[in-house]
């Protein structure tokens, strides 16, 4: 008998949980800042087998004064490799923007993460979005979406040279010549565009991965085509199954004419677990009283790119641009749901604010684990990014309740994969020098 397709799952990981109520609502402590409650996370994570945590930022955010809903974030450098230290097992994936950062900074930064962690370190490509990011950094605008795309794979190459340029055997360290390199297997790079000037040699030899797993979240033309190119795991929102599987086919299939033989899809999911379906739609009924329609109105402007504060609460959606400079496939997937469910303005920003766009499951662990199976099985998803409504107790309800009915169904394993996360992924390994 064959044995079943396994599922990857990874913990889209944040201390205050993904929905924007789920603050307000929580009786537990969630301090963002609180390294304690960030490695808790990690171990239950690591302890359900789940195969990585993934650490998003958003630069901008915090807008400009600071928004009273606003939570104030670790940077993902720092916090991951304090979790590095803190952890065996765990892939750790961080959000790094490519429209304002240095790639030989950013390629130095995840190779070390990669050297401390063992060879657990994946980078989520993205880019900014939001005009407060410009203006915080002290650029003079926010590059428009077709550059901000271009400029994110030109450092995608820049980096991808400066870690291949070294060779695994590099460092000898020879007492007896007094190398502890060898200069003859270390490329110098020379990798100049209209976006980047990157001359020289990364100060990080080849780490255990030979690169960092490259994660990205696009879905635009721009992003799917950084994705084909570039892309192991391609991160995506998606509320609908048919969608879904026209969007997996869509990646799988500009994969394979790059040549490249596997890369995951993997949809997120916002999670609300209880033992019934009546506790798990109270829990989502609290959560959904308790967000405030300002901060979700100008989450949904934020994801659309455009001020939607005009617009009276009851005000269809359709007259909204159909063209956004902002986050463009999450805008697109808004407006599709908006015209589905017959949305008003003010309900599309409550869904943005609970679900950024993502799928909601809302029932018991059964029901959950079925969704997640009916949409791996359908070819949607090769895996999940779950992204529990409530943390600390979502996190940790997923991994006692919905975990173990994943693995009797033969869908995910039951013990760990020795190796790097790239091996624990399925991936094939990067080839030396190139």
């Amino acid at each position: 008998m064959t044995a079943r397709r396994q599922m990857v799952l990874g913990a889209y990981h944040t201390v205050a949980g993904q929905h924007g109520g789920a603050w307000r609502v929580s009786t537990q402590a969630t301090d963002t800042e609180s390294l304690a409650q960030h490695r808790a996370a990690a171990l239950t994570a690591q302890d359900a087998l789940l195969h990585f945590l993934l650490v998003t930022d958003v630069l901008g955010e915090q807008g400009d004064p600071v928004s009273p809903g606003f939570h104030p974030r670790l940077e993902p450098a720092v916090l991951l490799a304090a979790l590095a230290a803190a952890t065996e097992h765990i892939g750790l994936v961080g959000s790094f923007s490519t429209t304002f950062s240095d790639p030989v900074q950013l390629a130095r930064q995840l190779s070390s993460l990669d050297h401390v962690s063992g060879g657990r370190a994946g980078w989520n490509v993205v880019t900014s979005f939001r005009r407060e990011a410009a203006t915080a950094l002290g650029a003079d605008r926010l590059p428009d979406h077709a550059e901000r795309y271009a400029k994110a794979a030109d450092a995608v190459r820049a980096a991808v040279a400066l870690w291949d340029a070294w060779q695994p055997d590099a460092v000898v360290r020879d007492r007896r010549t007094g190398r502890y390199v060898d200069p003859s297997r270390v490329r110098r790079v020379e990798h100049v565009s209209a976006h980047h000037a990157v001359r020289g040699v990364l100060p990080a030899s080849r780490s255990p991965q030979g690169r960092p797993v490259l994660f990205q979240g696009g879905s635009s033309e721009a992003g799917l085509a950084l994705a084909a190119r570039y892309a192991d795991v391609v991160l995506t929102a998606q509320d609908h199954l048919g969608d879904a599987v026209a969007f997996a086919h869509e990646v799988r299939a500009r994969a394979a004419d790059r040549g490249r033989e596997r890369v995951l899809v993997l949809p997120g999911v916002v999670t609300v677990v209880a033992d019934t379906r009546r506790q798990a739609q109270d829990v989502h009924d609290r959560l959904t009283a308790a967000i405030d329609d300002d901060h979700a109105r100008a989450r949904l402007s934020a994801i659309l790119g455009w001020d939607t504060s005009h617009l009276p609460p009851d005000a269809p959606l359709d007259l909204a641009p159909a063209v956004t400079d902002g986050h463009r496939s999450r805008a697109r997937l808004l407006h599709a749901r908006a015209e589905r469910d017959r949305l008003t303005v003010a309900e599309l920003a409550r869904v943005a604010a609970a679900t950024r766009g993502h799928r909601l499951v809302v029932g018991t662990a059964q029901d959950v684990a079925d969704e997640l199976l009916a949409w791996f099985d359908a070819g949607a998803a090769d895996g999940f990014l779950v992204g529990p409504a409530v943390m600390p107790s979502g996190l940790r309800r997923f991994a006692r309740d919905v975990v173990p009915i994943l693995q009797r169904a033969g869908a995910f394993r039951t013990a760990r994969t020795p190796g790097t996360l790239r091996e624990q992924l399925g991936l094939p390994p990067v080839r030396a020098g190139g």
